[in-house]
């Protein structure tokens, strides 16, 4: 039962257990590693180059409310680090 899985994330509590699980899925083979799933997620950076310069920024082209789910999870996921 993947409720089970997700409820045991350290941090995820009742509020963002079931939106994890919902932004993973069932299809765990919708992502091929951690990175697209990241990507998709928008919380791994983007990288620009140009010349000699480069930049990072966050991903504007994502679902808002998924990041703003893994950036929850990643604040109350510290007190049990």
């Amino acid at each position: 039962d993947d409720k089970v899985i997700f409820d045991s994330f350290p941090g995820a509590g009742p509020q963002l257990a079931p939106r994890l699980l919902v932004a993973l899925g069932s299809n765990r083979d919708r992502y091929d590693d951690a990175s697209e799933l990241q990507k998709y997620a928008g919380i791994a950076p983007v990288i620009e180059r140009s010349g000699k310069k480069m930049w990072t920024h966050w991903r504007y082209s994502c679902p808002t409310f998924l990041r703003q789910t893994f950036v929850e999870w990643a604040g109350f996921s510290i007190r049990y680090s």
